[in-house]
C-alpha cells in the first residue's frame, strides 16, 4: 500500500521536507545573525569616526582663540619687560637727583618732571602687569594642561617664558 508510488515512503517525504524547513529557518536564523552582526560593526565604526571627529573638533574648537590668547600673553610679556626697564631707569634717576634748591625754578622744574615721568612710567608697569594677568586668565581658560604647566609667573623673566612657548606652539600645532 505505497501511497507515494515506486519505492517511496511517507516518511521519507516528511523527513525531506522537515529537512528543508530545518534548513530553511536555520538560514534564515544564521542570516539575520550575519546581519546584526554587520550591523554592531557598522554602528562601532560609526562610533569610532564620530568620537574621533569630536576629539579634532574640540582640539581645533578655539584654536583661533588660543592663538591670539598666546599672542597677547607674549606681546604683553615683552611689553612689560620694556616698560619695567624704562620705569627703573625713571626711578633709579628721580632717586639719584639731588635735592634741588628751593629758589632754582629750573632745578625744581626738572626734579618735577623726572619724578613725573617715574611715576608715570610706574603706572605703565602697573598696567601692562594687568594686562599680563588677563592674558594669563584667558590662556588658562583656554590651554590644555601641557600649556597651563608651562605657564611662568607672570614676573617670569623672559628666559624662563621659553618652556610656555613650546608648549603653546605644540598646542597649535607650529613646529619648533
Amino acid at each position: 500500500m505505497d501511497t507515494l508510488g515506486a519505492g517511496g515512503s511517507m516518511w521519507e517525504v516528511f523527513i525531506g521536507a522537515a529537512v528543508a524547513l530545518v534548513s530553511g529557518f536555520g538560514g534564515a536564523w544564521l542570516q539575520a545573525q550575519s546581519s546584526k552582526q554587520l550591523l554592531a560593526t557598522q554602528l562601532a565604526d560609526a562610533e569610532n569616526a564620530r568620537e574621533e571627529a569630536y576629539a579634532r573638533e574640540d582640539h581645533t574648537r578655539f584654536a583661533e582663540q588660543k592663538r591670539a590668547a598666546y599672542a597677547s600673553l607674549m606681546s604683553n610679556w615683552s611689553n612689560l619687560d620694556y616698560r619695567r626697564a624704562e620705569a627703573d631707569e625713571a626711578v633709579a634717576a628721580a632717586a639719584e637727583l639731588p635735592e634741588p634748591d628751593p629758589l632754582d625754578g629750573g632745578a625744581l622744574s626738572q626734579a618735577r618732571d623726572l619724578h613725573a615721568e617715574a611715576a608715570r612710567l610706574s603706572e605703565e608697569v602697573h598696567r601692562m602687569l594687568e594686562a599680563v594677568i588677563a592674558a594669563m586668565e584667558t590662556v588658562l581658560l583656554l590651554a590644555p594642561s601641557e600649556v597651563r604647566d608651562a605657564l611662568p609667573e607672570s614676573s617670569a623673566p623672559e628666559a624662563a617664558r621659553s618652556a610656555f612657548l613650546k608648549a603653546a606652539r605644540l598646542d597649535l600645532g607650529i613646529p619648533d
